[in-house]
């Protein structure tokens, strides 16, 4: 890298220990004389899990209940990124290359060829439901003409815990050679929005 952060003579794995033009001889990407592959990781999670836990007060009047669940072991594309340092030109990389590793620069500047600048880890947990539910007395059940009555309130898709810096660790963006399933891209895809739910309950 040069002292302005410009990037020239951008070497690849050779997959022997050694370095190789990334483009090849030739200078072309997508020829045969190109750096091999390397193994970047999968894209589907190895270790998936969940944990939840309920606490009943008031007599068995009150339940509280959360829900947690994970994936890791696993990495994506971030196309967030990708798009915006390759195609549109617009993230920190390209104003102030001296600030990241040379690696990063130059697959940046690689005319989106080269990747794996933005194959990342993509291994999560997410607060899925907080819920409390109160059932109300008898006489109260009573009033509404029902045997029993309950009221629930719960909030869904509360918090996630990542260092994934796209949209959504869990967007559709998964698949294919590169780590994604194109056409699903992140920016095209309705993220899971946290929400709050009431609900009456009547048993008759």
């Amino acid at each position: 890298m040069s002292p302005m952060g410009l990037v020239s003579n951008v070497k690849c794995d050779d997959g022997r220990g050694g370095a190789t033009p990334c483009a090849g001889v030739d200078g072309r990407y997508g020829t045969a004389d190109d750096a091999p592959l390397v193994y970047l990781g999968r894209p589907i999670p190895r270790i998936e899990g969940a944990a939840g836990s309920a606490v009943t007060l008031l007599a068995g009047r009150l339940r509280l209940n959360a829900l947690v669940d994970f994936k890791t072991g696993h990495r994506k594309m971030d196309f967030n990124t990708f798009g915006r340092c390759t195609t549109n030109g617009r993230c920190r990389e390209n104003f102030f290359p001296t600030e990241f590793d040379a690696r990063r620069i130059a697959s940046i500047a690689a005319n989106g060829n080269l990747v794996d600048f933005a194959i990342v880890d993509a291994s999560f947990a997410k607060l899925r439901e907080l819920s409390a539910t109160y059932t109300l007395p008898d006489r109260l059940a009573t009033t509404l003409r029902a045997s029993r009555a309950s009221v629930s309130l719960a909030g869904r898709e509360l918090h996630i815990w990542t260092r994934y810096a796209g949209l959504d660790p869990e967007a559709t963006y998964l698949g294919g050679t590169r780590g994604g399933n194109y056409g699903n891209y992140e920016q095209f895809m309705l993220p899971q929005l946290s929400r709050v739910v009431v609900a009456v309950n009547l048993g008759y």
